[in-house]
């Protein structure tokens, strides 16, 4: 009986991995998939019309978009923690990033009211003063076990998504503090699960959010794929707004998706002389830039980068990205209408071009305005 057992189960096991490799299938709205014996599928994305399947050679799947590869592969980027400071860099409540884009000026018209801005990032501190009544929803796709150090399934390990959320939405740092947050859990201290984050923005689609802050890149995500998720996701009247990269010192300096994508705000950093510093990413990809050199912002109540006073600078154009998702959501407050396309072209209009060393590749269309952007809205 024991060896019958072990027969059967050593049969169902070479039968599974058999099959070998994932790989990501698209299909168009009116397609159906209809996969051979031999291909199995293992997630389904509805609203990304989007599969995983495993098979043991490339799958023909008749009237595919495209059939690509799974990977592992980092689509994280790393922030640089430097010392944080109530005293030195926030002036009357506000930080300089707060200040520099003019955000305190449109808050008599609207801190956000309205607007849904989904995270997708580390995860989240629920316990953090500044975000913990503004979470919406909050949702894990890393599949982490929770323990001791991960004590839900949508805590942030690594801090950075609470930095991120908390300059978009924080009632002391945030540029739309009335705006709801969302939360998708994508990465913990890399970001190495391609699914996680595909499964992230199918849910984004489902929520019906208004704006998606992306810290986050890869050079390696395929492109096919990058062009039809984000594809469906602007058609959803969704902005994905993203960081450039850390890589403008390294030799071959290349913007990531989805940052690279035409549908993507592609946003760099600006110190608080309105220069672009040395590690910011740069290219024709760069759309505008913002604020990203001793952004102070939340950090953890608990965990490895916990701080007594709750709050911690960083650098990065990680940093940069989310006061120009705060803008969108302050814009999407007034009209909630706006397409991704227009709002791109408001910020591209009101976007303020430094009068000497402009380089377009550096800065995009220049650096964001927010009592400008908000004031085209009135004007049209």
């Amino acid at each position: 009986m024991i060896v019958r057992v072990i027969v059967f189960l050593i049969g169902v096991l070479s039968t599974h991995f058999a099959l070998g490799a994932k790989y990501f299938v698209g299909l168009d709205d009116s397609t159906t998939l209809v996969l051979d014996e031999n291909t199995q599928v293992l997630e389904s994305y509805k609203h990304l019309n989007v599969f995983i399947v495993e098979s043991k050679t490339k799958p023909d799947v008749k009237n595919a978009k495209f059939v690509t590869r799974f990977t592992t592969v980092d689509i994280s980027q790393k922030s640089k923690e430097v010392n944080s400071s109530n005293e030195v860099f926030v002036e009357k409540g506000l930080t300089w990033g707060q200040q520099y884009i003019k955000a305190p000026q449109v808050w008599g018209i609207t801190e956000g009211r309205g607007s849904r801005v989904l995270v997708i990032d580390s995860g989240i501190d629920k316990d953090h003063p500044e975000v913990k009544n503004k979470i919406a929803k909050a949702k894990d796709f890393t599949k982490s076990k929770v323990s001791p150090y991960h004590p839900y399934p949508e805590h942030d390990i690594s801090g950075h998504g609470t930095h991120v959320a908390a300059t978009i939405i924080g009632d002391w740092f945030g540029v739309a503090p009335d705006a709801q947050l969302y939360v998708a859990r994508a990465c913990e201290f890399l970001c190495l699960d391609q699914s996680a984050i595909v499964a992230a923005l199918d849910w984004a689609i489902e929520e019906k959010v208004d704006v998606i802050n992306m810290s986050l890149g890869s050079k390696e995500f395929p492109l096919e794929l990058a062009n039809h998720i984000y594809g469906k996701v602007e058609k959803n009247n969704i902005v994905v707004v993203s960081s450039v990269g850390n890589d403008g010192k390294k030799e071959g300096n290349q913007i990531g998706i989805p940052a690279r994508l035409e549908t993507v705000i592609a946003v760099g950093a600006i110190d608080s002389e309105g220069n672009v510093p040395e590690f910011s990413s740069f290219g024709p990809e760069v759309f505008i830039t913002a604020p990203g050199v001793n952004v102070l912002s939340a950090s953890l109540t608990k965990g490895i980068n916990k701080r007594d006073n709750l709050m911690i600078m960083k650098d990065g154009t990680s940093m940069a990205s989310p006061h120009v998702a705060g803008v969108v959501a302050l814009m999407k407050s007034v009209n909630k209408e706006l397409s991704p396309a227009e709002i791109r072209s408001y910020l591209a209009q009101t976007a303020v071009q430094p009068k000497e060393n402009f380089d377009r590749d550096k800065y995009g269309a220049g650096i964001l305005d927010a009592e400008a952007a908000i004031s085209i809205l009135h004007a049209w």
